[in-house]
C-alpha cells in the first residue's frame, strides 16, 4: 500500500517529458524525425533512444553513450532534443485542438498572402472564420476578420468597397463579444479561485468577495443562447456563488441549465475541458451537500456518457476518471454500499493514485487522497487510514492548503480514537489546540470537536462517555442547524460517528440504519 502514494521526481526537462509521452506520441516523433535525419542516427535521435530507454537518468552516462566529450555539445543536443519533440507534440495535435488548428490556418494565410495568392488566401481565411464562430474562439475571430481586409485590399478597389462595410461590421460585433467573453471569464476565474481548494466555509472576508462577484454577474447574463460560451461561463460562475451561499435548490437549478447547455454543445466539451469538468465538479458537491445521492449517480452518469463521446484529449479524460471514482466513492459511502467501496478501492485506487500525479495540481491531490482516507476509515481499515493520514500531513507541509490542515488534525483525533490509542491521543489532542490556538486560527467547530474528545477520552467508564456524547449532541443540535457545519459533515459525519457511539453499533451499522 506504501508504494502507491509515493510521489516520484526525475531530474532533467528532457527526460521527464520523453518519460511522459505516450506510446503512440513516441512513434509519431521518431516517424517525423526520420525525415530530417539521415538514416536515423543523428545525435538527438540516439539520445532520445537512449533516454526512452533507461529508467534512471545519468547524463555522464549518455555522454559518454554519444560519445561526446564537450559537455556544451551535449547540453545544446539536449536542447534542440526539447524543442523538437514539443514542436512535434504541438504539431501531431493540430486537428485535435481548434486554437492550434487556427493558428496553423492563420500562418498558411500569411504564407499565401506572401506569395500574392490572394484567392487561396481568402478561401483558408472564410473557413478559418467559420470554424472560430462555430467553437467560440473570439480572440481569433477578430484577427482572422482584420486579415480578410488586409486580404482584400488586394483585390480591385470596387471589390474592397463594397465590402469593407460589412466586415467592419463583423469586426465591432467581434470584439463586443470578445468583452464580454472576458468579464464573464474573469468572474468566473475570480469565483474558483476563491473556492477550488477548499472542503471548509471560507472566511468572511472571502464571502464578501463571492458577493460581489455575485453582483457584478447579474449585469453579465447574455440576452440568449447564441453565444453558449459565454452563458456556460455565466452559469459556471452563478453556481459556485450560490453553493458557496449555501443556496442549493438555486445551485440545482443552475446545474441543471448548465448539463443542458453542454448537452445542446457538446463540441464545445473538448475545447473548454476545464470548464466542462467544474461543471461537474460543482453538481456533484452541491448534491451531496442536499444529501440527493441518487441526483448525483444520474448527473455523473449522464456526463460519462458526455466524455466517452466527446472528450478527446487524454488528460482530461483521466482527469474526468479521478472525478468519477471520488464521486462513486461517496455515493457508495453514503448509500452504504460497504461491499461495493470495497471492491471499488480494490480495483480502482491504484490506477487512479498512479495518474494523480500528472493529471491534478498538488493541492487537488489532496483532496482525493482525503477521500480515500475516509473510506478506509468507514471499511475499518484503520492502519491504511492512519498511514494514508501521515502521507497527506506531510505533503501538505510544502502545499500548506488550511482545510487539509484542519481536516488531519481533526480526523487524526477520530483514528486514535477508535484506535483505542489514549495516551497517543491525549498528546494529539493538546499539540493541536495549541498549535492552532497559537496560529490564532482556531474555528468554533473543530475547537468544540476537539474539546469535546479530550473529555471523552477521560471517561472512566461507558456510562459516562454515553453520557458525555448525548450531552454533546443535544447542545450541537440546540444550537440550530448551520450551513457551514453542513460542509464538515458532507466528507464524514462526526456527529453520525459519534451517535454510533451511543448506540453501540459499528459506524457502518450506523450508516446503513441511516439510509
Amino acid at each position: 500500500m506504501q508504494n502507491l502514494f509515493q510521489d516520484e521526481r526525475s531530474p532533467s526537462d528532457i527526460f521527464l517529458l520523453i518519460k511522459g509521452l505516450t506510446q503512440s506520441e513516441k512513434a509519431y516523433y521518431k516517424k517525423m524525425a526520420k525525415r530530417h535525419a539521415d538514416q536515423n542516427t543523428a545525435l538527438h535521435m540516439q539520445l532520445f533512444k537512449l533516454i526512452e530507454r533507461s529508467e534512471l537518468q545519468d547524463d555522464c552516462q549518455l555522454c559518454e553513450s554519444l560519445k561526446l566529450e564537450n559537455k556544451i555539445h551535449f547540453s545544446g543536443i539536449k536542447s534542440y532534443l526539447y524543442k523538437d519533440v514539443l514542436d512535434t507534440l504541438v504539431f501531431q495535435k493540430r486537428n485535435n485542438c481548434v486554437d492550434t488548428e487556427l493558428y496553423f490556418m492563420m500562418e498558411q494565410i500569411n504564407s499565401l498572402q506572401e506569395k500574392n495568392l490572394v484567392d487561396l488566401a481568402q478561401k483558408v481565411c472564410k473557413k478559418a472564420i467559420a470554424l472560430a464562430e462555430k467553437f467560440q474562439k473570439y480572440h481569433y475571430r477578430i484577427l482572422l476578420i482584420h486579415l480578410q481586409n488586409r486580404i482584400l485590399e488586394f483585390k480591385d478597389y470596387k471589390q474592397f468597397n463594397d465590402t469593407s462595410r460589412s466586415i467592419f461590421s463583423k469586426l465591432q460585433q467581434a470584439v463586443f463579444l470578445q468583452k464580454i467573453y472576458t468579464e464573464n471569464r474573469f468572474l468566473y476565474e475570480r469565483a474558483r479561485s476563491l473556492t477550488y481548494r477548499t472542503w471548509l466555509p471560507i472566511t468572511p472576508e472571502e464571502l464578501v468577495e463571492i458577493g460581489k462577484v455575485k453582483v457584478l454577474l447579474e449585469g453579465l447574463k447574455p440576452a440568449d443562447n447564441k453565444q453558449p460560451l459565454i452563458l456556460l461561463f455565466y452559469l459556471n460562475t452563478l453556481a459556485l456563488c450560490r453553493y458557496m451561499f449555501h443556496e442549493t435548490n438555486l445551485c440545482i437549478a443552475t446545474c441543471v441549465e448548465m448539463a443542458e447547455m453542454w448537452k445542446a454543445h457538446p463540441h464545445l466539451i473538448n475545447e473548454y475541458p476545464l470548464l466542462f469538468l467544474n461543471s461537474v465538479n460543482t453538481t456533484c458537491y452541491n448534491n451531496f451537500l442536499c444529501k440527493n445521492i441518487t441526483k448525483a449517480k444520474d448527473d455523473i452518469d449522464a456526463y460519462s456518457q458526455l466524455v466517452k463521446k466527446h472528450l478527446i484529449r487524454e488528460s482530461y479524460r483521466k482527469h474526468f476518471e479521478i472525478i468519477l471514482f471520488n464521486t462513486v466513492l461517496k455515493i457508495h459511502m453514503k448509500s452504504a454500499e460497504f461491499g461495493l467501496l470495497e471492491q471499488l478501492l480494490d480495483e480502482k485506487l491504484a490506477p487512479v493514485l498512479s495518474c494523480l500525479l500528472p493529471v491534478l495540481s498538488a493541492p487537488e491531490q489532496l483532496s482525493v487522497k482525503c477521500s480515500v482516507c475516509i473510506s478506509f476509515f468507514v471499511l475499518e481499515k484503520l492502519e491504511e487510514a492512519d498511514h494514508l493520514l501521515s502521507i497527506i500531513k506531510e505533503q501538505n507541509r510544502s502545499i500548506r492548503r488550511d482545510d487539509i490542515l484542519y481536516f488531519c488534525l481533526l480526523f487524526d483525533l477520530v483514528i486514535l480514537y477508535e484506535q483505542g490509542n489514549w495516551d497517543q491521543l491525549d498528546s494529539n489532542l493538546k499539540t493541536a489546540y495549541h498549535f492552532l490556538y497559537a496560529r490564532k486560527k482556531l474555528r468554533p467547530f473543530e475547537r468544540d470537536l476537539m474539546l469535546f474528545l479530550g473529555h471523552l477520552a477521560d471517561a472512566h467508564s461507558k456510562v459516562i462517555a454515553g453520557r458525555l456524547i448525548s450531552n454533546y449532541l443535544k447542545t450541537r443540535r440546540q444550537n440550530g442547524e448551520n450551513p457551514d457545519e453542513n460542509l464538515y459533515l458532507l466528507y464524514f459525519n462526526y456527529y453520525g460517528w459519534l451517535e454510533s457511539k451511543l448506540m453501540k453499533i459499528r459506524y457502518m451499522d450506523y450508516v446503513k440504519q441511516q439510509v
